[in-house]
């Protein structure tokens, strides 16, 4: 396996890794926030985090004098992680640990937001679908589920400070690369958290806020060493790997299984289970969780198979690019021919077909209208309009979870009815409005066969 391949493979397991020690802050923080000032607590905890990993590098012999060039740049990352923290907590103080999980899921839209003004760069149209669609389960989850909530716009006191946080860690990953290139990622984590430790110590002493170990009680204690091992030296080491090679909005998208992480959490250490208004901004970011993975999945076969091939063959023999909306295409293609679509369209008819089925009908018909507005990929009328019929539907995966909770409110008792029936019933949905532009294809033009001969 090459190395940019093992890089990849590594850098996706550790933002894994990173969305998983991350929750954890946020339940375990939860406990002592009202226990000791916010800042007072992050500079424990960056401060023993330097300690640990400055003594294990120490040992390692990893730290030399090259290190120290340009110091500057660690004080940039540490204020930024110093104040993300420091915000984090005392929002905690107002508000729930799931509701700042939910507003952490909005750090790839912010991400992806910052990139775009500052380093001009420009996501594609389904990744900007896939964040907003995930910020707006997140704000399901801020509001409850309750709409006359979302209309009245209470946002309150823990979630509006968290969300000024988050804005500050999403300029961590666009930073990052720009700061810093090829360094030790231990020894960068130990400049960030010296850093931080520094800046926070600073404020202690203008606030004349006293640095004691007198209230550290026993819970405060156990709290600062996890916060300190996995959130500060663990998060930040893995944030600072994968930075370099993805782009910053893929690295965001992992804060999208934060809150999932959290609700596990909290109902595996202390047993409360989530209200149904929570699953269901839940299973919207859930959705776009899984979409997102199943398209990286879908390029990394691609990568091996090009990399096994060319092992075999010699470097640089063939060069495959695999895409989840192209294999979805080649999946529908059978369908449009079905409907009367010419035999050279099926395959990007297929693929508008998928983005209705697993995105919805707007951003499919926001697509078709980019195809027939190219000259060298315009469909023909009558495709055209055939898909004009097929993609008018509610019916793709999103819409699931949809109807589950809005019917599910209103008979509670029937919820597993919905639930069982709900695949049947998009299935349902796709075949009519499939039905709808078969009748509309034998009346257009010419009389034509549901074949097309």
């Amino acid at each position: 396996m090459n190395s940019l391949l093992r890089e990849k493979i590594f850098s996706h397991c550790s933002m894994l890794a990173f969305s998983v020690f991350v929750s954890g802050s946020f339940t375990f923080g939860n406990l002592i926030a009202d226990q000791i000032h916010p800042e007072l607590l992050t500079f424990f905890r960056f401060l023993l985090a330097t300690f640990i990993l400055g003594t294990i590098l120490h040992f390692k012999k990893s730290i030399s004098q090259h290190h120290f060039k340009k110091i500057w740049r660690y004080f940039v990352l540490g204020a930024i992680y110093s104040i993300y923290f420091v915000f984090m907590f005392i929002a905690l103080k107002f508000t729930t640990t799931v509701s700042i999980a939910a507003i952490f899921t909005l750090l790839p839209l912010f991400a992806a937001i910052l990139e775009r003004l500052f380093l001009r760069k420009y996501s594609p149209l389904l990744i900007w679908f896939a964040l907003i669609i995930s910020g707006c389960g997140a704000v399901w989850i801020i509001f409850e589920g309750s709409i006359s909530e979302l209309l009245q716009f209470r946002f309150e006191k823990g979630e509006a400070i968290f969300l000024i946080g988050t804005i500050f860690y999403a300029s961590y990953a666009i930073m990052f690369p720009k700061l810093f290139h090829g360094e030790n990622i231990y020894v960068v984590t130990l400049g960030v958290l010296a850093a931080g430790s520094v800046i926070l110590a600073i404020s202690l002493i203008f606030q004349q806020i006293p640095i004691t170990f007198n209230n550290i009680t026993f819970e405060i204690a156990w709290v600062i060493l996890y916060l300190a091992i996995f959130a500060s030296i663990g998060s930040i080491s893995c944030l600072n790997y994968a930075s370099p090679r993805l782009p910053a909005p893929i690295v965001s998208a992992y804060t999208l299984l934060v809150p999932f992480w959290v609700i596990l959490n909290d109902f595996i250490f202390f047993k409360i289970e989530p209200n149904m208004n929570l699953l269901v901004g839940a299973m919207l970011i859930a959705f776009l969780a899984l979409l997102a993975l199943a398209k990286w999945c879908f390029s990394f076969a691609g990568e091996v198979v090009e990399w096994a091939v060319n092992l075999v063959s010699g470097e640089g023999a063939v060069e495959f690019e695999w895409k989840l909306e192209t294999a979805m295409g080649y999946l529908f293609a059978p369908l449009a021919w079905v409907m009367g679509i010419e035999g050279s369209e099926c395959l990007k008819a297929g693929e508008l077909l998928s983005y209705k089925l697993i995105a919805n009908e707007f951003i499919a018909y926001d697509l078709l209208a980019d195809v027939q507005a190219n000259p060298d990929t315009a469909l023909s009328d009558r495709t055209s309009m055939i898909l004009t019929y097929a993609l008018c539907g509610f019916a793709n995966f999103g819409s699931i979870g949809i109807q589950i909770a809005g019917i599910g409110g209103l008979a509670k008792h029937r919820r597993g009815d919905l639930a069982r029936l709900s695949l049947r019933a998009m299935l349902g949905g796709t075949l009519a409005a499939f039905m709808t532009a078969c009748f509309a294809g034998m009346l257009y033009g010419d009389p034509v066969s549901l074949l097309g001969f």
